[in-house]
């Protein structure tokens, strides 16, 4: 069992590289270009496939953190919204799946309330959870206004996948410490999301 779980993990790090480049790739090409469009594919499943081994990992035997389970959901998620997105192009309103990811989401965020709690209100697990509750409570009422989902799906699009791909810096940031205690998993974020605010003005 041990060397499978090896193998899982080496394969989550090989998965969380690929995407660290070609997201980098997809961020910094021509948006709507043809390699922006590939690149953008396999940054997706590769960050998606990434993320999925992870939280297998995540509820092994011996293995059991349920912390990053909740963060896998919230990656899943981010990604999920982005690519769907794409579909409000042609006015599609079939919001299924949507709704499956925002129960997921939001129950992702009760898991990760609960963990912060159970271990002294942890600040990290505490930061996430009010995130994931936050974004899920706001989703499932703006599925109720899907002419404004229709007009706005390139600004979710990039968003989203912006979101995904500051999720993949976290995970190697954190991996690798190269910031100081709790730093590591905000870093990326504090710098990210000025990114996605610029992308999003230039899209407006």
């Amino acid at each position: 069992m041990e060397n499978f779980i090896r193998i899982l993990v080496y394969l989550h790090a090989a998965l969380g590289g690929i995407a660290l480049l070609s997201g980098l790739i997809a961020l910094v090409v021509k948006k709507g270009s043809n390699i922006h469009r590939k690149v953008g594919l396999v940054f997706f499943y590769a960050m998606s496939l990434s993320a999925i081994v992870a939280m297998v990992v995540s509820v092994s035997p011996n293995h059991i953190n349920l912390f990053l389970t909740g963060i896998g959901i919230i990656t899943l998620y981010s990604l999920m919204k982005g690519k769907r997105a794409l579909l409000l192009k042609t006015k599609n309103t079939d919001f299924r799946v949507e709704k499956l990811g925002i129960g997921l989401l939001f129950l992702a965020g009760v898991g990760l309330f609960t963990y912060s709690y159970l271990h002294g209100w942890n600040v990290v697990s505490l930061v996430f959870s009010g995130t994931s509750l936050f974004f899920s409570i706001r989703d499932y009422f703006t599925l109720s206004k899907p002419e404004e989902l229709h007009k706005n799906w390139l600004k979710i699009h990039l968003g989203n996948m912006i979101g995904g791909y500051i999720s993949a810096v976290t995970a190697f940031v954190v991996v690798n410490e190269l910031f100081p205690g709790i730093w590591g998993w905000f870093a990326p974020s504090l710098l990210g999301v000025p990114v996605i605010f610029y992308w999003l003005k230039r899209v407006s």
